[in-house]
């Protein structure tokens, strides 16, 4: 069976020769998938959002507000319960806003067509009249923006690196039964015309030393086809060159469920090694 080993290898050889290369300034400073979940993560799980916070949903005819009673990080975005008799929910879609701003106690999502939805963390009294509690996290704003940047890349945020180990553990698991399935197959279903593209895309933007834009191409190609296992194997790389290390290490583990007696297997396991214990280091400083 054709791997791809061309584009690993050439992903491999073009990121050993650039360690001492300087990446481009917007590349250094982009958040990572991990740390944007972690952020967002905190403030749900400490009540950031649900402290007295209420969201106001507008429109071209209507315009009210609602307050929030609880949240969760959902596959596409954010759901919220919502204080009502019975209790009610909205989707905040990731996908459904072109970006996120915020100031003061406020957080803007913004729509292509004028929609959007306004999250307000202060006290509520009445539609227009609050008293601050407290000033939007300088953090959070950038955190929703990459996450927001990622559902329209056309591929989920990962938040692997955020997720608890009991959570991290149910995807592994969910994902060997995938791979079950597809190792039943005979014959196994040809790379589409999709991924290739991806890989023809991220392999242009790792010769233009885009690393950011190559890892987003290769994530998007695996959200496509979750058994293209090169593409693992290549995101893992270039999440290691972005020292986002939870992810590679997350990456390789998939590539090795896919591959597990592939020749490079034993140095895909170091590496997994290696980067846990540099995601490990990182997240004590």
């Amino acid at each position: 069976m054709k791997l791809g080993t061309f584009s690993v290898i050439l992903i491999a050889v073009i990121l050993a020769g650039s360690s001492c290369a300087t990446l481009p300034a917007q590349d250094a400073t982009v958040i990572s998938d991990t740390d944007a979940c972690t952020e967002v993560l905190s403030y749900l799980s400490s009540g950031g959002f649900m402290r007295d916070g209420g969201v106001l949903i507008w429109g071209s005819q209507k315009l009210h507000m609602q307050r929030i009673t609880g949240g969760e990080l959902a596959p596409s975005g954010i759901r919220f319960q919502l204080k009502g008799r019975p209790e009610k929910e909205v989707l905040l879609d990731f996908k459904d806003f072109v970006d996120v701003s915020g100031q003061d106690t406020q957080i803007f999502f913004r729509k292509q067509e004028g929609f959007g939805m306004n999250i307000d963390l202060s006290k509520l009294h009445g539609f227009w009249s609050y008293t601050p509690t407290g000033l939007v996290d300088a953090r959070l704003v950038p955190a929703l923006n990459k996450l927001v940047s990622d559902a329209h890349a056309g591929y989920p945020y990962d938040c692997h690196g955020a997720l608890t180990p009991a959570d991290a553990a149910k995807v592994f698991a969910d994902f060997q039964e995938k791979v079950a399935a597809w190792r039943a197959m005979n014959p196994k279903p040809p790379v589409s015309d999709e991924v290739t593209r991806k890989r023809l895309l991220a392999e242009d933007a790792v010769q233009e030393k885009d690393f950011a834009a190559a890892g987003n191409y290769y994530r998007a190609g695996i959200t496509i086809d979750p058994t293209w296992a090169p593409g693992w194997y290549n995101a893992a790389l270039i999440s290691a060159e972005l020292k986002d290390y939870s992810a590679a290490a997350n990456y390789m583990k998939h590539y090795l469920i896919l591959l597990p007696d592939a020749p490079d297997s034993a140095a895909a396991k170091e590496k997994v090694l290696l980067w846990e214990a540099k995601a490990e280091q990182t997240s004590r400083k």
